[in-house]
């Protein structure tokens, strides 16, 4: 299965690593990264570039902000040759190996749109910091509005479904991307997802590590 992964980046040098080797651990599962980052001033896009599936489609001069990186780079991917299923990715979290084949085979069964419940960590990884986080909910259609279906680097699509989403007049209403136009662009593509009528399944397990620490940009 060929799956292709959006990864917004910026001054992640501490933890992207061990992130995209995560990724590429994955079972059955063949990735490719597609990344934009934020201007840097650290390591991360030489760490990048020594993965050979990892492509960048950074704009020159990019400085917007997390969720702006993030429109952009989901923009510019929906021009690109991409795989049967499209996850978003965070540069700091930790993928558990069936985390990409547990989305895939529930989308398979379906659904259009996936994300999924996590396990909270600390910078130490002490299994004492580890903390369960249910994003399940009934009711999403409505109760979306107040909350949303989980953090953006569980979301995986159909490639159909992403295209749909990317595309849709609504979603275009917070175009430009180098303006601030929104705080969380994960929760407005659940949003627009649930305007264009696509089926989004909420997953009661967790598949990864939500890293917490002092450099978290939101």
């Amino acid at each position: 299965v060929k799956a292709t992964i959006l990864m917004a980046t910026y001054n992640g040098q501490n933890f992207i690593e061990e992130q995209i080797k995560s990724i590429n651990s994955q079972v059955g599962v063949q990735s490719e990264i597609f990344f934009s980052d934020d201007g840097s001033i650290d390591d991360t896009k030489k760490i990048l570039a020594k993965y050979k599936n990892c492509f960048d489609l950074t704009p020159k001069n990019l400085n917007c902000g997390s969720a702006a990186n993030f429109l952009w780079l989901l923009n510019k991917a929906a021009s690109q040759d991409l795989g049967q299923y499209v996850f978003l990715s965070d540069q700091d979290d930790i993928w558990l190996p069936s985390k990409m084949q547990s989305a895939i085979s529930i989308l398979e069964d379906g659904y259009d749109c996936y994300s999924g419940s996590y396990f909270l960590f600390d910078a130490s990884k002490s299994e004492k910091t580890l903390k369960y986080v249910n994003k399940n909910f009934d009711d999403y259609c409505l109760n979306g509005i107040f909350r949303s279906p989980g953090p953006g680097y569980t979301y995986a699509f159909k490639r159909e479904a992403f295209l749909e989403i990317v595309n849709s007049e609504a979603l275009q209403l917070f175009y430009p991307h180098t303006e601030t136009r929104v705080r969380w662009h994960d929760w407005l593509i659940f949003l627009v997802a649930l305007q264009q009528r696509l089926n989004w399944f909420i997953d009661r397990k967790a598949h990864t590590l939500y890293r917490q620490h002092e450099n978290n940009d939101t």
